[in-house]
């Protein structure tokens, strides 16, 4: 099949979802029609080019552009599962076959993407379609994303279902409506779970977004035209609209049309006593800050600005700001031999970081969570598991294998750990010292 990589998977599953153990015969019919066809005609699109080119390390999701995009829909941008699900569905976009599930993926991982692919949100499958496009421009591929063969290439085949264009939109709106899946909304219309995820994707049809996408609040067309970086900019600059007009015409929070405008690197106005400073960007106060850890305070007095400005440029920049108070982020403290990794940078911003490694570190080799939570822990075995619980949370990946008696570490919770016992390390040694 054109050179799919899983095509015993693949074939397995057409039969299985499509036809449900009916008669074969018209499955063999039409892929022999194809297979004719584009030896005669062609196809507009070089699988086998796309295949060695796209992997799962090669294909990429500008986090810019998409961070602007669920700005201005008004959408979490998510954790790392939710990108591990966008990745996977541009990966199907640019191969045309479905990839197996990543290394670190969450539990019922392939779940999630069939569901995402009749919930995904029409102007979300346009993005990342057009994401898509930017992959191939990189490449110099000049083809389209998709491509369907014409219908008129196969003939006297009695497809499994009913004719898509025989179904009322408004039919299939309705099932979708309080849909918990693809396989409940089916159950009130004429065709099974895999055909209605195919007429979602061909028709741009999407059931309510789920937890699968995050939480979305459908834009009209004039607020999406409306907060166009083109658009935007004219409304701004040009003709000197301030953010809280903007944000009437959009449907949308003065907040949302700053974020833009930072984005798109266009200053906002009312900061006259805060004029451009080359030396303090983006990349300097990220590297000074979140790498190197230095204190808000030290740096604006150093660069003789205020720290509201400072805040002002982080938040803006969106640069997580570290909490305050008297419980101060200790590992700022350390003399690390090399800065926290990004997925450990996300555990040390908030408070008692040292503790809650210290926590985590001590489960292993445990018996159970009962049993951890009797040895190092003043509590239970529920809220012992409840912290770790929000620990994996933040960082995005099991560290702990739940399966395993005693307790231990998943291949990537391994590495964490690893990295937690070194800082630690340092931190007592300094105590000590």
């Amino acid at each position: 099949m054109l050179g799919n990589h899983n095509i015993d998977r693949d074939r397995d599953s057409i039969e299985r979802r499509t036809f449900g153990g009916q008669d074969l015969a018209p499955l063999a019919s039409a892929l022999a029609q194809l297979a004719y066809a584009i030896d005669e005609h062609g196809s507009p699109i070089d699988y086998a080019r796309r295949r060695e080119l796209f992997t799962n390390t090669t294909v990429t999701l500008a986090p810019d552009a998409y961070r602007r995009f669920c700005t201005q829909q008004g959408t979490w941008t998510g954790r790392e599962h939710r990108a591990h699900i966008l990745h996977w569905y541009l990966l199907m976009l640019l191969t045309g076959e479905f990839h197996p599930p990543p290394a670190d993926a969450a539990p019922r991982f392939a779940w999630h993407c069939t569901e995402f692919r009749f919930r995904a949100p029409t102007a979300l499958r346009a993005f990342l379609h057009q994401q898509a496009q930017v992959n191939l421009t990189r490449h110099d591929i000049h083809e389209p994303v998709t491509w369907e063969p014409p219908a008129e290439w196969v003939s006297e085949v009695s497809w499994p279902g009913v004719d898509p264009r025989l179904i009322a939109p408004r039919a299939v709106r309705d099932a979708l409506k309080n849909a918990k899946s693809a396989d409940d909304a089916a159950t009130s219309l004429p065709m099974g779970a895999e055909h209605l995820r195919l007429y979602c994707e061909t028709t741009n049809t999407a059931a309510a977004p789920g937890p699968v996408i995050g939480r979305h609040i459908p834009q009209s067309i004039s607020r999406r035209d409306l907060l166009d970086p083109e658009r935007l900019r004219d409304l701004y600059e040009t003709q000197g609209k301030s953010l809280d007009h903007i944000a009437a015409l959009a449907g949308c929070g003065p907040r949302t049309v700053h974020q833009l405008l930072t984005q798109d690197g266009i200053r906002p106005r009312g900061r006259r006593t805060h004029p451009p400073r080359p030396d303090i960007t983006r990349d300097w106060l990220h590297n000074e800050y979140i790498v190197n850890r230095n204190n808000l305070t030290t740096l604006a007095r150093q660069h003789g600005i205020t720290i509201d400005h400072i805040i002002f440029l982080a938040r803006s920049w969106d640069i997580p700001i570290r909490p305050g108070g008297a419980h101060h982020n200790d590992i700022a403290d350390l003399d690390l031999p090399q800065p926290p990794s990004p997925i450990m940078q996300k555990i040390t911003m908030s408070r008692y970081a040292l503790d809650r490694l210290r926590f985590v570190l001590n489960i292993p080799g445990q018996t159970s969570f009962a049993a951890a939570a009797r040895t190092f822990y003043d509590g239970r075995g529920s809220a012992l598991r409840q912290r770790l619980n929000k620990v994996e949370n933040t960082v995005g990946f099991l560290i702990i294998d739940r399966s395993t008696k005693p307790l231990a570490p998943t291949e990537r919770g391994r590495g964490f750990l690893s990295e937690a016992a070194e800082i630690l390390r340092i931190a007592d040694a300094a105590r000590l010292g």
